[in-house]
């Protein structure tokens, strides 16, 4: 039984009945704009046919039997095969489509085997869908091991709760920006992967993830030991300042004070004319100048307070060193239980940052009024200098390098990295500056 729509059934009868009257190629180009139709209605080629012999009957009964039927049948086998065409055209189309799926699918395959970057896929319950071959030369397991167990079976402990908050958010729809976890291997050694993920959609509906996986561990060992050798240099430096600051204050200040001593009792023994004692009371302030200059120098190079009364204590003091060279009012707030020493690395940095940030304050801002906050947050201690000077561009500062001015944000910035702390500088022109600094206290005990 034809099951076409009556409307193409109808016409397919009128076009075949005009093409065997004569029209030719005008009914053909119908015969297969009728095929198209059909099989933009999903209608199948079965199902022309049927239409075909249909409409091949009735005209049929309807010819006088004087006219040749085999012609009519033989005739119409065009009109048939041109609304075909659309058909074959179709299937010739899916087939070449079909192969250039397989050939892309074979040059995806080889891509993903040969890759040096683990590919994973999750499911949504967090269980392992796929892996490619790479990761057994990495960790040394067989795939066939992890595939459909859970993705937190071999993270390093520390690393287990942040991986499984970035996932409820790929769960979620989003896109987290690349991350590390450390991985256990089978030899036990925890290797440190970066990874990109994203969520897999189908219809709308989040069905898993998708990732990849680059090794970094021995980049990460290269970074540590140059953090390593960097805070060598710098507790070697900060040593050498402490050396050099000892040195000035015991034996130089020591012998100044022995030389004013000196000049003392010249003076108060020596006879003669006045212009005389008051060279020597010129000679013995300038000597007195000299002392509180080298003391200075001293404190700069290596604060006794740092080392005798803690950070607290040698930042108040710095401020109002500060406020008493550069005429700026300078608050200094200590907030929360902040302890009296903490671990010499943390106390140097937090000093000389603070230190950088003043001095940069007093060159470069105008301000009339600045603050330094030191607090105990946490497992983190935070550190804040702000002032309501003039500010500055950001972008300019990093693309001119103001003179003084950047270097010492870098110094400010390299410092705080050396501790696995962040920092940060906000400021806009006329509003003002302010320096955040905050350390993990995870990696320092005292």
């Amino acid at each position: 039984m034809n099951t076409y729509p009556a409307k193409i059934s109808e016409s397919y009868k009128i076009s075949l009945q005009n093409y065997l009257n004569g029209e030719g190629e005008s009914a053909l180009r119908v015969a297969y704009e009728l095929g198209r139709r059909s099989i933009t209605e999903e209608m199948s080629s079965v199902n022309l046919v049927a239409t075909h012999q249909e409409a091949l009957l009735h005209i049929l009964k309807e010819t006088p039997a004087s006219e040749n039927s085999s012609r009519l049948i033989q005739a119409s086998w065009q009109f048939l095969l041109e609304s075909l065409s659309p058909f074959e055209m179709t299937i010739r189309g899916y087939r070449e489509t079909l192969n250039t799926l397989q050939i892309s699918e074979e040059r995806y395959r080889r891509l993903i085997d040969t890759a040096r970057d683990v590919i994973f896929s999750l499911s949504p319950q967090g269980n392992i869908r796929s892996l490619n071959p790479v990761f057994e030369d990495l960790t040394g397991f067989a795939r066939s091991q992890w595939l459909g167990k859970s993705f937190e079976s071999r993270i390093h402990p520390d690393d287990l709760n942040f991986s499984r908050l970035i996932f409820q958010r790929i769960l979620r729809g989003e896109t987290p920006p690349a991350f590390e976890l450390r991985i256990e291997a089978k030899s036990g050694e925890y290797l440190t992967g970066e990874f990109t993920t994203a969520p897999q959609f189908e219809e709308g509906e989040v069905i898993g993830a998708f990732g990849i996986a680059r090794d970094v561990t021995e980049r990460r060992h290269a970074q540590e030991q140059m953090r390593s050798l960097a805070k060598r240099v710098v507790n070697a430096q900060e040593e050498e300042r402490r050396r050099l600051a000892r040195e000035l204050h015991d034996d130089l200040c020591q012998w100044l004070s022995g030389m004013k001593l000196s000049l003392n009792l010249l003076e108060e023994n020596l006879p003669g004319p006045r212009t005389l004692r008051k060279t020597l009371r010129a000679l013995k302030e300038e000597v007195n100048g000299k002392i509180g200059d080298i003391r200075r120098l001293a404190v700069s190079l290596r604060p006794s307070a740092l080392d005798d009364f803690g950070l607290v204590v040698a930042l108040s003091r710095l401020s109002e060193d500060c406020e008493r060279l550069h005429k700026i009012a300078i608050t200094f707030q200590a907030n929360g239980p902040v302890l009296e020493h903490y671990h010499h690395e943390v106390e140097t940095a937090l000093y000389r940052i603070t230190q950088e940030g003043l001095s940069n304050m007093g060159k470069h801002s105008r301000a009339s009024r600045g603050k330094v906050s030191i607090s105990h947050v946490g497992t983190s201690v935070t550190l804040d200098i702000e002032d309501d000077g003039i500010g500055f561009d950001k972008t300019k500062l990093e693309q001119q390098r103001i003179p003084g001015q950047g270097l010492g944000f870098v110094s400010m910035n390299e410092r705080t990295m050396l501790l696995g702390g962040a920092f940060r500088v906000d400021s806009r022109q006329n509003g003002g500056t302010k320096i955040h600094v905050a350390i993990p206290m995870e990696s320092y005990s005292q």
